[in-house]
């Protein structure tokens, strides 16, 4: 859970990028990508591989609710298996069109990737509602 101020002594969310103007539009490189891959045929390999560095240097959103007054929690999906992932999204109407309820934090991709690998998460689910989704592992997302 991450700590947020309730109206009294409001502060920003917790993000990591180094700019605070964002204008909540899919990053062109990892849309691009995502694109390619989608629509590669034969060996997608060489397309994975993109997708994922576009997605390490990207800006992507991590839903988030308030499970608590004074708490922030990051959205976690599970399997019936136990199997866990983080949900990250390219823009913030994709993530409000799959849950309004959600708070978007941004983050870069590499950051969310650690994340997740800290939270025991085994893969990012990625728009999940599309236009194109896609399941990166993330042991993939790592840095090598």
């Amino acid at each position: 859970m991450i700590g947020a101020e309730g109206p009294d002594g409001a502060r920003p969310l917790p993000h990591s990028l180094a700019k605070s103007a964002d204008d909540g539009l899919p990053d062109p490189e990892l849309e691009a990508a995502l694109y390619a891959w989608a629509t590669a045929e034969g060996d997608t390999a060489a397309h994975q591989r993109a997708v994922v560095e576009a997605f390490r240097k990207a800006r992507v959103y991590v839903p988030a609710v308030a499970p608590e007054p004074d708490k922030l929690g990051m959205i976690a999906l599970r399997r019936e298996d136990g199997m866990t992932a983080v949900a990250a999204f390219t823009g913030i109407d994709r993530l409000v069109a799959w849950r309004p309820d959600a708070r978007p934090l941004p983050h870069v991709g590499a950051v969310v990737a650690s994340m997740a690998a800290d939270e025991g998460h085994l893969v990012c689910m990625l728009d999940i509602d599309g236009p194109i989704t896609a399941t990166l592992p993330i042991a993939n997302l790592l840095d090598d």
